[in-house]
C-alpha cells in the first residue's frame, strides 16, 4: 500500500437502522468501526484529520496514513465513533449541513425514507405529477436527477401530511446539536461545511445553488462556532453526475479553502496545490474486506 493519505468516509455509526435512514446504507455498527480500525491500524498510521493536513503541507507520508471523515452531522458520529477514535488519539473530520444542526430543514432523502416506511411514498410519486409527471426511476434517483427546490418543497407538503409535529420535531434527534458539535471540536474534531441543506450542488439540476447553499452553511457555522471551514464538501458527488467546472466554481467561491470529493483516490502533497481532499467511502463491510478495497485503488 502506498505511503499516502488514505480519508476514510463514513456516515452515521449506530447500533441501530433508524427508519428516517432505512434504505439509504449509511450506517455503520460500531464494532464494525472498530474492526476497520483495527486492520488499518496493523498497515499504517492512524491520525487526526488535523495531524494528516499538518503532514500534507509538510511534504508527505513516510507511510500509509489513515484518518476518518464522516458526513452529513449525525449525533451517532460523537456517541459512537467518538470514543472509540479517541482511544487511538485520532479524531475526525465532520461535514456538517446547518439546517439539520439548527433543525430548520430535515434532509430530505430522510423524509423519502420515512414515507417509504410509512409505505406513503407512492403518494409523493403521484404528487410529482404536477411537475411533469411521476418518475420511472426511484423517487431518490429521480429527484436527483431532476432535483428542483420545488420537488423539495412538493415533498416537505406530503411529508407534513402523512407525519404529525411530534413525529417531525423527534426526527431531528438523528443529527447532533450545536452543543454537541462544540463537544466534539473540543475533542479536536475538524467540523466543516456540507452544504446548508444538501443538496446536490455538484451536479448539474443544482449547480446554480453551489454558492447560496454553500455560503449560508459558511455563515451560520461561523456564527455557531466563532471561525471558518478549511473545506467545503460536495454532497453526494455520485460518480459521472459531478459538473465539470465544480473546481473551478470552487476557486471563485470557496475563498482557498479545501473541495471535499469523494473520488476514492488517496492524497498526497499535490493536494496542498489542487486544494482537492478525495475520501474513499467505506461501505458496510468487514476489515479484510475494507484493506482489500484500498489495496485496489488506482495509482
Amino acid at each position: 500500500m502506498r505511503s499516502a493519505w488514505y480519508l476514510l468516509l463514513y456516515h452515521n455509526v449506530s447500533w441501530e437502522e433508524n427508519p428516517y435512514l432505512r434504505g439509504l446504507d449509511v450506517t455503520l455498527p460500531p464494532d464494525l468501526l472498530r474492526e476497520h480500525i483495527a486492520a488499518l491500524g496493523r498497515l499504517g498510521d492512524l491520525v487526526s484529520v488535523a495531524e494528516g493536513l499538518r503532514r500534507l503541507g509538510g511534504g508527505g507520508f513516510r507511510r500509509p496514513t489513515f484518518s476518518f471523515w464522516f458526513d452529513d452531522g449525525f449525533v451517532g458520529v460523537r456517541r459512537y465513533a467518538a470514543p472509540i477514535l479517541a482511544e487511538h488519539g485520532a479524531p475526525g473530520a465532520l461535514s456538517i449541513c446547518s439546517r439539520f444542526v439548527t433543525r430548520e430543514e430535515l434532509f430530505w432523502r430522510a423524509k423519502l425514507s420515512y414515507l417509504h416506511y410509512l409505505d406513503d411514498l407512492q403518494g409523493f410519486r403521484l404528487a410529482l405529477g404536477s411537475l411533469g409527471g411521476p418518475p420511472g426511476a426511484p423517487a431518490k434517483e429521480h429527484m436527483l436527477d431532476h432535483f428542483s427546490p420545488a420537488m423539495v418543497q412538493l415533498l416537505d407538503q406530503v411529508y407534513r401530511e402523512s407525519t404529525s409535529e411530534q413525529e417531525r420535531a423527534d426526527a431531528f434527534r438523528l443529527f447532533d446539536t450545536a452543543e454537541g458539535l462544540a463537544a466534539l471540536r473540543e475533542q479536536g474534531w475538524v467540523l466543516v461545511n456540507h452544504t446548508a441543506a444538501h443538496y446536490p450542488v455538484g451536479e448539474s439540476a443544482g449547480r446554480a445553488l453551489f454558492a447560496s447553499q454553500f455560503g449560508e452553511c459558511e455563515s451560520r457555522l461561523g456564527a455557531l462556532f466563532d471561525g471558518s471551514s478549511i473545506c467545503w464538501v460536495l454532497p453526494f458527488d455520485r460518480e459521472g453526475h459531478r459538473v465539470p467546472d465544480v473546481e473551478s466554481l470552487m476557486r471563485e467561491c470557496g475563498g482557498g479553502r479545501y473541495l471535499g470529493l469523494v473520488g476514492n483516490r488517496y492524497n498526497g502533497p499535490a493536494s496542498t496545490e489542487t486544494r482537492v481532499l478525495y475520501r474513499i467511502g467505506v461501505p458496510v463491510c468487514t476489515g479484510r474486506e475494507l484493506v482489500k478495497r484500498l489495496a485496489r485503488l488506482p495509482a
